[in-house]
């Protein structure tokens, strides 16, 4: 008695230590789980003291004779010889294993690997006596005859007949229902195995012991031959994916939607016959049901972005097209159905977020493009329409030259939920086929969250009104000629109290949030509300290195201070360039800096503000942002040459440089830069909420990276010539050390000249991160916005050389004009003046001592023989001769002031 008791707690014992942490596989895996899944699963790893172990309930099995393990596909199994071995794995009275009209509304589900030597006649697993007895039961007849799997429940027998698996390990699932009868799977495979059903009999429950190796009339007189692996048992019908994940788990093959994205992610382009396979491919591994997990709807999401991506650029079919669109909004369906709520219920509410933005997106993106490269009928076309039981949707195109001359109204008849575009915004442009896609989600409201940007707290709100959608391509101009009309009407009655506001989804950042910008209240009362939208969008997401989300009323002012100060830059830039070129007696190698730097940034802010109306994805926006990429990159490769020629006037001092090294920077290297980047990374311009480079993927560091790059050449260079101007000032403050506050301003207002051409003030770009760092976008905004202004202040309109070539030309004119006798020459200027760094002594105001005039001092030079030494405007720190105090120690002609020896007055 002590003998069996100890016997007794130590299977105790390990049954209970297996059931709580050793499944003989990784956790974490759907195939797995569906094993973790079953009511009964017994791995046979292993045979200890005379007993199988069963995990999931942790029922007792017993040994016959001599069972060994073998190698199998899932760690080890049993071996059974064809001697007096078998397996009983205990009484299963009760249960859907001995009496299966316990399941037959949920079905009854076997899986196991079985290695088949049998050559004869035997019944290898069973519950029931081969037919004889409620129960199932694994028949193998003969490898010529087949093999039989047989149900009977009452007097009713099903059996299901199939060839018999050769000398390998082979998996096999059965299932059954009583109203779906047995379906046959092999090697993840269903098989068109043939029933027959028979009514005969009732024997009742008469053999309840569930046994492998042998008949099951007690009489274990008959054994078969081979080898098992993995049984389990569930008491509900599998569904087809879980067969199909349990297979690709135990063998690591790949199945399912990975078999579908495998394919996918090798391909660089796909035909459009090939985009319609794949769709249907995703479609058979995506129908909707309780197996579909969140990575599968996740996975499925990225396919349809790569797909949409992979899309010819040429004419496509009607009927082709048509048949994509349809093919596409099915898939959907099956994505967003409410049978997939398992898969969305294990998703946290980010990743539902961002799987709903995306899909938003993608759904765009695919029919945009099927839109706009359908063969033109002549007429209006509608690609596709209907109700695919998530939404209605439809695809319009109207061909150029066609006129819409009602208003838009989706969707068409009775609705509770529609949205009225005006005829005018669908006829903006006439000349270009337009595109038309609009989606009415049944329960996007139910998934997505209320995360906004109003400033409520989400917790307290709740949308309250289906989602609806339109997206036009190409996209009309802003701001609209007429605003969008949205009618909604509300899912469940609204207070008086309740406040409510018109929002649409902000896809500006990788998840939406809601905002109301752009969007008024027409009318509303407890039941129904109707809107009325239009929208803008704003400058900071050039530099951003990630997406942003910026509330309501500070991404307003970030707009006003873009489009004014853009306004602004745009008018100066101009007036500068027209100074710069139109002024002789400046031309120097600087100005060929100023005005290519010029001539970038107009281009570069005139594109940006124009580019703004057009829709991601299509062509016309790629090659926007490829362009406006370039451009940009040229504006930051020309302020390199503005540093580089400070450096040679400055601290090297008469250095030459030739004007063609300065074009080869200017636009040279940023064609070699986005040149590289086009062709690695093209998927990554214009796809994705604005007309730029996007910031997913990394592509938005083929302008950030050189941008940081030069920034930080030219930071040094400002540090430099800084210190240079300090030091020419401490001459000045040694001789007159009563002008110390004098030469700190020189020293700041030579900073505050060459900022603007230098551009280090964009590095608040990239500093602007995250909700916290708003402030960047600010400065980021005011500073970049209106660099064009300040290079017009401080370059013309406050540039002493300037303002002298000014007078010259007016002088000239006068003179010309028989107004005022005498010489051109005879002008007073300074020839070496500098505007970034003012010497005391040339403030007559603030000196008691009164200056000469030049005209009587030696050392005036008249214009015209002026030599072009480059030592005038930022780019001069010489003090004139003619201004400098006779007490103080005059400058070797042609030496740096910084290597001067130091000496004390």
């Amino acid at each position: 008695m002590a003998a069996v008791t100890v016997q007794f707690l130590t299977i105790v014992l390990v049954s209970h230590k297996v059931l709580s942490v050793e499944y003989p596989f990784p956790s974490n895996n759907r195939g797995f789980d569906v094993i973790r899944s079953a009511d009964y699963y017994w791995p046979f790893d292993a045979v200890q003291n005379g007993v199988v172990e069963e995990l999931n309930s942790g029922r007792v099995g017993t040994v016959n004779g001599s069972v060994v393990t073998t190698s199998a596909v899932v760690n080890d199994g049993i071996l059974l010889d064809g001697g007096a071995n078998f397996v009983t794995l205990g009484d299963f009275s009760g249960t859907c294993v001995a009496s299966p009209s316990l399941c037959a509304q949920t079905g009854l589900s076997v899986s196991v690997w079985w290695k088949n030597s049998e050559l004869i006649s035997r019944q290898c697993i069973t519950s029931g006596g081969k037919g004889l007895s409620d129960g199932l039961s694994l028949y193998t007849i003969s490898p010529a005859f087949g093999t039989e799997f047989y149900i009977r429940s009452g007097n009713t027998l099903w059996m299901a007949a199939f060839p018999s698996p050769s000398d390998t390990w082979t998996h096999f699932v059965f299932t059954w229902t009583q109203a779906d009868t047995i379906e046959v799977w092999q090697d993840g495979v269903k098989l068109a195995a043939p029933i027959t059903t028979t009514v005969g009999t009732n024997y009742g429950d008469v053999h309840n012991n569930l046994v492998v190796g042998t008949n099951n009339d007690q009489s274990y007189d008959e054994y078969c031959t081979g080898s098992f692996d993995e049984l389990a048992i569930w008491g509900r019908k599998l569904t087809d994916p879980e067969v199909m994940y349990y297979y690709q788990a135990s063998t690591g093959t790949v199945i399912g939607v990975d078999t579908v994205k495998t394919e996918v992610d090798t391909l660089t382009n796909a035909t459009y016959e090939k985009t319609a396979d794949l769709l249907q491919s995703l479609m058979a591994v995506t129908v909707s049901g309780p197996h579909v997990l969140d990575m599968d709807i996740t996975k499925a999401v990225s396919v349809l972005e790569k797909l949409s991506t992979l899309l010819p650029e040429e004419t496509v079919g009607t009927n082709n097209a048509s048949d994509l669109s349809q093919m596409f909004f099915e898939e959907t369906g099956q994505l967003m159905s409410a049978l997939n709520q398992y898969g969305w219920g294990n998703m946290t509410q980010h990743v539902k977020d961002s799987t709903l933005s995306d899909l938003s997106r993608v759904t765009d993106q695919f029919n945009i493009h099927l839109g706009s490269h359908v063969a033109s009928s002549g007429t209006t076309t509608v690609l596709s329409a209907g109700d695919n039981g998530i939404s209605n949707f439809s695809v319009t195109v109207r061909p150029a030259a066609v006129l819409q001359h009602d208003d838009y109204v989706f969707p068409d008849g009775d609705s509770d939920t529609t949205i009225q575009i005006p005829a005018s915004i669908v006829n903006y442009n006439i000349h270009e086929a337009r595109t038309i896609v609009a989606v009415l989600y049944h329960n996007f409201h139910q998934r997505y969250s209320t995360n906004n940007s109003l400033g409520v707290d989400p917790s307290e709100a709740s949308l309250n009104s289906l989602v609806v959608s339109a997206t036009l391509s190409p996209s009309p101009p802003l701001p609209l000629q007429d605003n969008i009309t949205v009618s909604f009407t509300h899912l469940e009655e609204a207070e008086d109290s309740a406040r409510r506001w018109c929002v649409h989804l902000d896809l500006t950042g990788d998840v939406g949030v809601w905002s109301d910008e752009g969007c008024v209240i027409l009318s509303t009362n407890s039941n129904r509300t109707v809107c009325s939208c239009n929208h803008m969008t704003n400058y900071a997401i050039l530099m951003q290195v990630v997406d942003v989300q910026v509330d309501h009323g500070n991404r307003v002012a970030l707009q006003v201070i873009t489009y004014v100060g853009c306004g602004l830059s745009i008018i100066c830039l101009f007036v500068s360039i027209i100074v710069f070129l139109g002024l002789s007696s400046i031309q120097a190698d600087k100005t060929h800096a100023h005005v290519n730097l010029c001539v970038c940034l107009l281009l570069a802010q005139m594109l940006f503000l124009i580019g703004s109306g057009w829709t991601p994805g299509t062509v016309v926006c790629k090659v926007f942002a490829v362009l406006l990429h370039y451009i940009y990159l040229s504006a930051f490769a020309w302020m390199l040459v503005e540093g580089i020629h400070l450096y040679n006037v400055i601290i090297r001092v008469f250095t030459h440089v030739r004007l063609l090294y300065y074009y080869l920077i200017g636009w040279g290297l940023p064609l070699l830069v986005c040149i590289v980047s086009v062709s690695i990374a093209h998927s990554g311009y214009g796809e994705k909420d604005n007309c730029w480079l996007s910031t997913g993927g990394g592509v938005i560091w083929a302008f950030v990276a050189p941008a940081l790059v030069i920034i930080m050449v030219n930071a040094v260079i400002l540090i430099l010539v800084t210190r240079e101007v300090v030091k020419l000032n401490n001459i000045s403050f040694r001789v007159k050390p009563e002008k110390e506050k004098s030469s700190f301003k020189s020293s700041v207002r030579a900073v505050a000249v060459l900022l603007p051409i230098l551009g280090i003030s964009w590095i608040f770009g990239v500093l602007a991160v995250n909700e916290a760092a708003v402030v960047f976008q600010y400065i980021f905004a005011l500073t970049n916005s209106s660099q064009g202004l300040f290079i017009f202040l401080f370059h013309c309109a406050l540039n002493s050389e300037v303002r002298q070539a000014f007078k010259r030309r007016a002088y000239s004119w006068s003179v010309s004009r028989g107004n005022i006798p005498g010489r051109v020459d005879t002008v007073r200027v300074k020839p070496f003046d500098s505007d970034v760094i003012r010497p005391e002594s040339q403030s007559s105001t603030k000196s008691n001592k009164k200056t000469p005039t030049p005209e009587l001092m030696p050392s005036v030079v008249s214009t015209t023989h002026l030599p072009n030494l480059e030592f005038s405007d930022p780019d001069v720190f010489a003090t004139p001769l003619s201004n400098m105090d006779s007490s103080a120690p005059q400058p070797i002609p042609r030496r740096k002031l910084s290597r001067m020896p130091s000496t004390e007055v």
